[in-house]
């Protein structure tokens, strides 16, 4: 495989060319290979798939242009090629897949995490592992990755719940606040209106009210059984009293 170097016949092409010339390679698509690879082991073959799948993989996303159509992409890759690893009926070549898959560079890392929430395969993948490679060092490895994994996994979803937990309690306490606050405003503000309206006599603050409620002079007057200039009294020393200039500055104050 001149692309990948995997022969020894690989070589590296210099050219010179301008924009009128054409370069042909002895390439295929289907196989993405320049030569033919020889073994006497059958199950080398196996990864020599898994690499053409691979390299058909990336042709794949050379063609995608949208996040969207990029995370499918993802999503159907991992399948894919999981599926692919389990079909070949080899343990080493699935562990190939997994250690591609389950790198945390890759784009199809988080598709295992949460395979990995859910699903059986790496229970039954370790299974095989230690049935036909017991012992060895890389099912002992893969044996850890996966303890490591899942024990990281779990740490992130318990920090998730005390996360949100700790907000909950953060919302509650910031209502709880705010009523407390907003209690203590309404309470000084009926002190504060007592306190004033304990300067006023009797009939002035009766007419205050009336006045609070928009009402003229007049109407004041019709309400009260008084006259209007005895209102116009009234009025004049609730100003002076409460320090005030206008009829809008009592509904502020009192507001």
């Amino acid at each position: 495989n001149h692309f990948n170097g995997y022969c020894n016949d690989s070589e590296e092409v210099v050219f010179i060319a301008n924009n009128t010339d054409t370069l042909k390679l002895p390439f295929s698509f289907g196989k993405q290979v320049f030569c033919t690879i020889e073994s006497n082991n059958p199950k080398s073959e196996a990864f020599i798939e898994i690499d053409s799948l691979m390299q058909e993989m990336r042709f794949a996303y050379s063609e995608v242009r949208s996040e969207a159509n990029r995370k499918l992409n993802n999503k159907l890759w991992f399948s894919k090629l999981q599926n692919f690893g389990e079909s070949l009926k080899e343990p080493l070549a699935e562990l190939y897949i997994y250690a591609f898959l389950s790198n945390r560079s890759s784009e199809l890392h988080s598709h295992y995490v949460e395979d990995l929430k859910s699903s059986d395969y790496y229970d039954k993948l370790e299974s095989r592992l230690t049935e036909q490679y017991p012992n060895t060092t890389y099912t002992q490895q893969y044996i850890s990755e996966l303890t490591a994994d899942r024990y990281l996994l779990q740490a992130s979803e318990s920090s998730g719940i005390g996360q949100n937990v700790f907000l909950y309690t953060l919302l509650i306490l910031s209502i709880l606040l705010n009523a407390i606050l907003l209690f203590r405003y309404w309470k000084r503000k009926q002190t504060n209106t007592k306190n004033l309206k304990a300067k006023l006599s009797r009939q002035e603050c009766v007419v205050l009210d009336e006045i609070l409620q928009d009402k003229t002079n007049k109407d004041i007057a019709q309400t009260l059984f008084l006259s209007v200039s005895t209102i116009k009294t009234h009025t004049n020393n609730i100003f002076k009293k409460l320090n005030i200039q206008s009829r809008e500055d009592a509904k502020d104050l009192f507001s």
